[in-house]
């Protein structure tokens, strides 16, 4: 294994949390992220309606950030990666 590769994994390897998406988020965490990464995030999806959650999400990114969305569509069993067109890329002007 690549040593150089390890130590930049451990630098990256940086996680934080909070109790739910819901509550205001916490002034620290607003434009902090250069990358935010989810996962089965349509299981807190409420009226199916992904923007208000987005709009939220959106504001933990530093300009220029990503966001990495992820979901499991168990009727293909495939991953199913957001794209930046249509909702998400509206999400995006949202900021």
């Amino acid at each position: 294994m690549d040593m150089q590769y390890i130590r930049i994994a451990a630098r990256l390897a940086y996680t934080d949390s909070f109790e739910s998406i819901f509550d205001p988020l916490p002034d620290e965490m607003i434009e902090k992220y250069d990358v935010v990464y989810i996962r089965h995030f349509i299981c807190v999806m409420q009226s199916g309606d992904p923007m208000p959650l987005l709009s939220i999400l959106m504001k933990l990114l530093k300009p220029g950030g990503y966001l990495q969305w992820q979901e499991w569509d168990i009727s293909t069993n495939t991953l199913v990666v957001a794209k930046t067109t249509g909702a998400a890329a509206a999400a995006w002007h949202l900021r």
